[in-house]
């Protein structure tokens, strides 16, 4: 009878203990410091007060900031595995620039979490396109979201789906 009663006061201590380490990073938790909502932990948005803006399709211009714009595609129909996304920021005399450091992250949003790949800086390739690998590990909506930084400061966040 002890023991029963020994355990069951255990679990009563840790049971609440770790639910509150689980909802430590919960979306609807108040960050302390700024009062901004939190995201998971490692996002480079979690304290952006930008909501991320829906994009339009592929190879299609979209406004940033400094009369700059981007276009964005994947370098071949995306299917499971890994596909290539490709970035490529343009100045208003429609030169490649540089200006922008782009971060993205890929995650299924009806598992969110499961699948989810962090937030991966694009690199350069030797044309000044940016390209980054995806990995769709199953098939099913997956949602793609792009960060912009400028001199470290962020500046725009776009998001779009994909179907595989």
């Amino acid at each position: 009878m002890k023991k029963i009663t020994l355990i069951s006061l255990i679990l009563a201590v840790m049971l609440p203990i770790a639910i509150w380490a689980q909802c430590a990073d919960c979306p609807t938790s108040k960050s302390k410091s700024d009062g901004n909502t939190k995201m998971s932990s490692g996002s480079l948005s979690k304290n952006s007060k930008m909501a991320a803006m829906p994009l339009p399709g592929y190879n299609k211009e979209v406004q940033l900031a400094d009369s700059k714009y981007f276009k964005y595609s994947f370098t071949k129909k995306p299917k499971i595995g890994t596909a290539i996304l490709r970035v490529n920021v343009y100045d208003k005399k429609k030169r490649l620039s540089d200006d922008f450091d782009v971060y993205i992250s890929a995650d299924m949003p009806s598992m969110r979490g499961a699948h989810a790949s962090g937030d991966v800086k694009m690199k350069a390739n030797k044309k000044g396109e940016l390209l980054t690998p995806v990995n769709f590990v199953m098939p099913g909506v997956w949602e793609i979201t792009l960060h912009f930084y400028k001199d470290g400061k962020h500046t725009n966040t776009f998001t779009f789906e994909q179907k595989i």
